[in-house]
């Protein structure tokens, strides 16, 4: 089977749904802070923290979110990357999402989810399909306690458990920090020795730019 059509573990699936572009601003409006957002994202596809059509293979992009359950990360980032989802999976690739935070894992997944439940989908999607669509991205979303170089190392494994049992192949893992600036060398420590993707596949790591 092709990957975009695979059964997934606990009734997730891969899915291509190609959405129209999102319509343009009136003339004299002003982008909000979400939709900034998803621009920031979109232009980190172009700029090669996504392999491009005609660059890398296609394959299987596992996208880490680092403070998952930060305030930036309820407000603007868990909307962009649902944008992102839908914006790219029409373009070959397949995707996991993983939200790490230091909360344990109840709580930590309670806060993540319940801010994914209220994601919005495109003026142009009916909300059958808007319906679906989200239902789908929350499947392929799971939360992950991720303090110690053990929890990377117990995601990484379950990333390459996950690839072998769907036949697919990794392109690679993008680490997204929604962190304070203290805490990049450490995670970055962890990712190093406990959470890199094997030889063939690529490694992004997104630093977020503090507002202010």
């Amino acid at each position: 089977p092709k990957p975009g059509r695979l059964p997934f573990p606990e009734n997730r699936s891969w899915i291509r749904f190609p959405l129209a572009p999102n319509p343009p601003l009136t003339q004299g409006a002003c982008p909000g802070p979400t939709m900034f957002f998803t621009a920031t994202l979109s232009t980190l596809f172009l700029l090669g923290v996504l392999p491009s059509a005609a660059g890398e293979r296609h394959g299987h992009i596992s996208v880490v979110l680092l403070g998952a359950t930060g305030d930036l990360a309820k407000k603007y980032l868990w909307q962009g990357f649902f944008q992102l989802y839908l914006d790219e999976v029409s373009n070959g690739h397949t995707f996991t999402f993983y939200g790490g935070a230091q909360a344990e894992l109840e709580r930590g997944s309670k806060l993540m989810f319940d801010r994914l439940k209220t994601l919005t989908c495109p003026p142009d999607v009916t909300p059958n399909r808007c319906a679906m669509l989200k239902d789908q991205f929350l499947r392929l979303t799971q939360y992950r306690q991720l303090k110690t170089a053990e929890g990377y190392a117990a995601l990484s494994e379950e990333i390459t458990t996950l690839l072998s049992q769907e036949g697919l192949e990794e392109a690679g893992r993008i680490f997204y920090f929604s962190v304070p600036p203290f805490a990049y060398a450490e995670i970055a420590r962890h990712i190093n020795s406990s959470c890199r993707p094997p030889p063939g596949a690529w490694v992004r790591v997104v630093l977020e730019k503090p507002f202010g």
